[in-house]
């Protein structure tokens, strides 16, 4: 983690890779976590049943809650750091995290919540109002035959995690990232 992550007011966590690292070097991080300690009741989505719930909230539809809200937990990997970021928190003055790193390609992650998911499609009446008659991709802009259906997910996160629009045009987000 970042020296100054920890004294930063609020909830936060993010992994931040030393320079040069990669997604490859999580699973070095994975095992030197200093909360693993704490993880020793940790329970892998894949295997998470209902007998897992404390015995007083064993409820199928709590359960099932639990697991779609799972599904929409992507991780989020940031590979630029904005040079906006604020050097302190504007409401406690701590250190903001990652100032440190402001203007570097590094790589950091967190985890955000898909909060909506839509379907285009060449010819839908909602495209009078969109820019986009085809697939807005990179891919699909630079193909001579750009795909006339896509799909737009909307991730949310937390602001330490993507701070501003150049943070956010480098960045990737992984569903089901809790298996290799």
């Amino acid at each position: 983690m970042a020296e100054n992550s920890n004294t930063f007011a609020g909830t936060h966590e993010v992994q931040e890779c030393l320079a040069g690292e990669s997604e490859a070097s999580l699973a070095v991080y994975r095992s030197s976590c200093e909360k693993k300690p704490g993880h020793e009741g940790f329970i892998p989505v894949k295997s998470f049943t209902l007998d897992h719930l404390p015995a007083k909230h064993r409820d199928e539809d709590l359960y099932k809650l639990t697991r779609a809200i799972a599904d929409l937990t992507v991780r989020v990997a940031v590979e630029y750091t904005s040079l906006a970021r604020p050097e302190l928190d504007p409401l406690t003055k701590v250190p903001y995290p990652s100032h440190n790193t402001r203007g570097a390609s590094s790589l950091r992650t967190g985890t955000g919540m898909v909060f909506n998911v839509d379907m285009y499609s060449e010819g839908m009446e909602e495209l009078d109002d969109k820019k986009y008659r085809t697939c807005p991709c990179p891919e699909c802009d630079h193909s001579a035959s750009p795909s006339k259906v896509w799909w737009e997910i909307k991730v949310m996160t937390a602001r330490h995690v993507v701070f501003d629009d150049s943070e956010a045009r480098q960045s990737r987000c992984r569903l089901w990232f809790d298996e290799d």
